[in-house]
């Protein structure tokens, strides 16, 4: 496969997914393909990068290539790099107000 045919990450994905899991010989090559693709549909997704390096790690179970290995610890840290860099998540309605050591929600427009 020279390109991505498909522009569509999502399916890529479950398509390298469904590879992996099926994980007969060929298939890790196989999904490495489709999530190739996925990752240049959406090159700041950490699950894409996850799988990834599991097909990696799959591969190097088999073949014990130092590089293969080299590629699975390199998708992994990437992955993780893109959940640290993660949007904080949204905030409650609200001020945060500490008394006593207890969190204690307030109305915005209210007071106390």
């Amino acid at each position: 496969r020279q390109a991505c045919r498909s522009s569509h990450g999502e399916v890529e994905y479950n398509l390298g997914k469904a590879y992996n899991h099926r994980a007969r010989p060929g298939d890790q090559h196989r999904a490495l393909e489709h999530l190739r693709c996925a990752w240049a549909a959406n090159p700041r997704d950490s699950s894409t990068a996850n799988m990834i390096a599991a097909c990696y790690k799959a591969i190097y179970s088999k073949s014990r290539a130092a590089a293969d290995l080299d590629e699975a610890e390199h998708w992994c840290k990437r992955a993780y790099a893109l959940d640290k860099d993660a949007a904080p998540p949204p905030k409650k309605r609200g001020y945060e107000r500490i008394r006593q050591r207890r969190v204690v929600w307030i109305r915005p427009g209210s007071t106390s």
